[in-house]
């Protein structure tokens, strides 16, 4: 490493009070020198960011690496606060424009960041230094990380710890801190777990008074996921008008690796810039459709056949081993999933870059809705296969025993001869797996484990450095910021869409397959209430902090909310239909002969049919009323516009 770099005009940090931390790939060889023209591209990179307002100094990273801390100018960001308040009154995002004054004094930590990142990272066209970490020409600058106030978030975290539960003013602070996306899920899961209150209380009373499969709670419990969902497009309203993000995706810079085909002039702005035709973006979208359905078929197969495996060893195998072997279908299917989904993976990915997103949204949105299809079936579909397959039909297995008698006896495996008898009780204990081990082992591997795992990769990273010929050699001034912020270049990015997708399953959950078991909400809002304290600590202690993005919506996860929605007004009655007669399912002489379900078939689509029909027009009356009772944000948001309107007109006449 060339002593040159870090010699020159160093400053010590905290005269700096650096916005940014950049890891840095740089090489040398044995001697020092640097190789792979590592010297020049850093170089490079310093004149960029210097070109662009940036002030930066240099510290020794890990692994091969440079720290490279930067920092904007004071004008440089205040021309650039001073654009961005434009194109949002411009755009109708705001009604105003603010002075200098204004923007400095309302100015919160994460628009700073906000600002400075686009400097960063904007495609040159649009003003920016186009810098795109880990791709093209900046490929060997690894991360751009913005800096946290450690004892500010330490501060919160304690604060937090001793809340039965975070307020609106919580909220906000995450939104100063991490921006308007981030805040966004605070605020969602915030409003989720309030909203759980209702079929807590109306499960914990079927509970008491209401056999299994209440056709009263079922139908409260369809209210309830119809009336929430169109509450959170309210509430979420709320938020963007609060938060002056309202409309703001539509003036979202274009990615780094979006390429033009052409340049267009923008119709309302009258800026040419370049643009791709969005009609071959769609064909390209749909065009994955044929690998979304191979991918769909090869993991449905490979559930059901582990179905298959599991029903033999479980309920017809006889022989030694058998409370070993039972373990096996879940350990196919636990090994097996991963590696589907990495497969599936690589090729969304490729899919998405061929479609050639021209913003971060449009790019997010895709991709977390090819996710979504594996998501959806890998968590709902074993209880399909119990609810509609296993349990009408698997007295059918019976009139064969003899035949698989015959073939297994071939290998010396030993089976049972007299019946087949279903298990009543596999619906009920799958689901409330689902409804408790799951969300336990999900919080565990999310919170706990990485924490540990980062706990011993330090220690062991301690006891290297140690005996180590060449050590890290800080200024005792920097010695404790310098080892935070390595820690947290190491740690990972945090993913909102992860912890919406956590969220939204478990919504699925309780709104298809609640009449199950009706408690399921109760242990759901208890573990929403342990989440949020995870979630905040994982993001301001395990993983990197987020660059701060505008938002006025969590789509696409609305959608995925009113499908599932959707979806359980045709499963929720069904399986309701199916077996809400408490002794449906228990066993009586020769019951295993006969299948458990005795509504007709024509009777049982009637019910589907009336439901969701009858759920259509329940919502599209419940978005109604919501449309019609405005809150008092949006009538403030109203009169304030009106407000704006009349005395320009004034200033005109």
């Amino acid at each position: 490493m060339p002593g040159k770099i870090l010699s020159s005009n160093v400053k010590p940090l905290g005269e700096l009070n650096p916005d940014f931390v950049l890891s840095v790939k740089y090489l040398v060889d044995q001697t020092g020198v640097p190789i792979e023209n590592s010297d020049q591209k850093f170089a490079k990179l310093i004149k960029t960011l210097k070109s662009a307002g940036f002030y930066s100094q240099v510290r020794p990273g890990e692994d091969s690496t440079l720290l490279l801390f930067i920092k904007v100018s004071d004008a440089v960001l205040l021309k650039a606060l001073k654009s961005f308040h434009l194109k949002d009154y411009l755009y109708g995002v705001k009604n105003s424009i603010d002075d200098d004054e204004q923007i400095l004094e309302h100015l919160s930590s994460a628009e700073k960041l906000r600002a400075a990142y686009s400097l960063i990272s904007d495609p040159v066209f649009e003003g920016g230094a186009g810098i795109t970490p880990g791709a093209g020409e900046w490929a060997f600058v690894e991360k751009i990380i913005p800096l946290y106030d450690y004892e500010l978030t330490k501060r919160l975290i304690t604060e937090w710890s001793k809340k039965p539960l975070i307020d609106e003013n919580d909220i906000a602070t995450i939104k100063d801190i991490a921006g308007e996306k981030v805040a966004l899920y605070f605020g969602f899961l915030r409003f989720y777990t309030v909203w759980l209150v209702v079929p807590s209380v109306l499960g914990f009373v079927s509970y008491l008074f209401f056999s299994r499969y209440s056709i009263v709670f079922t139908i409260l419990n369809l209210l309830w996921a119809i009336v929430m969902t169109n509450a959170w497009k309210k509430k979420e309203n709320v938020y963007a008008i609060t938060w002056n993000t309202k409309d703001s995706s539509f003036i979202e810079t274009k990615r780094g690796e979006f390429v033009g085909e052409t340049e267009e002039i923008d119709t309302v702005t009258g800026i040419k810039s370049p643009a791709f035709p969005s009609w071959k973006r769609t064909l390209r979208e749909l065009a994955f459709i044929p690998v979304a359905i191979g991918a769909a078929l090869v993991l449905v197969s490979y559930q059901f056949g582990c179905f298959f495996i599991e029903i033999f060893l479980n309920e017809i195998y006889d022989g030694p081993g058998k409370q070993f072997l039972s373990l096996v279908p879940t350990v196919l299917i636990v090994g097996f999933i991963p590696i589907l989904t990495a497969g599936y993976t690589i090729f969304a990915n490729k899919f998405l870059a061929w479609e050639n997103h021209d913003t971060n949204t449009s790019y997010e949105r895709s991709s977390v809705q090819k996710q979504f299809i594996l998501n959806f079936l890998a968590s709902y579909m074993p209880l399909f296969i119990t609810s509609f397959v296993y349990l009408p039909f698997g007295h059918l297995v019976n009139p064969y025993l003899s035949f698989i008698q015959t073939q297994t006896s071939k290998y010396n495996i030993s089976i049972q001869q007299n019946r087949f008898q279903i298990n009543k009780d596999r619906l009920n204990q799958q689901f409330a797996y689902f409804a408790v081990t799951a969300q336990v082992v999900g919080f565990f591997l999310e919170n706990i484990v990485p924490v540990v795992i980062r706990k011993v990769t330090e220690h062991f990273r301690s006891s290297k450095e140690n005996n180590s010929a060449v050590a890290l050699t800080d200024l005792p001034e920097e010695a404790q910021f310098l080892s935070e912020v390595r820690k947290q270049v190491a740690l990972p990015p945090f993913n909102v869409n992860d912890e919406y997708r956590e969220m939204v399953v478990q919504f699925g959950y309780l709104a298809i397959f609640g009449p199950v078991w009706s408690l399921a909400p109760i242990v759901s809002l208890v573990n929403n209430w342990i989440e949020f304290r995870g979630d905040a600590y994982k993001l301001f202690n395990e993983t990197q902090r987020p660059i701060p993005v505008k938002a006025d919506t969590i789509a696409p996860w609305n959608t995925n909310l009113r499908f599932l929605t959707w979806l359980a007004t045709l499963v929720a009655p069904a399986i309701t239909a199916l077996f809400r007669q408490s002794d449906i399912l228990e066993e009586s002489e020769g019951s295993y002969l006969k299948s458990p379900v005795r509504i007709p078939a024509w009777t049982l689509f009637a019910v589907i049919l009336f439901t969701e029909h009858f759920s259509i027009a329940l919502n599209f009356i419940v978005e109604a009323v919501y449309n019609k009772i405005g809150t008092k944000t949006e009538r403030n948001f109203k009169s304030n516009v009106y407000k704006t309107r009349r005395q320009y007109i004034d200033g005109y006449l």
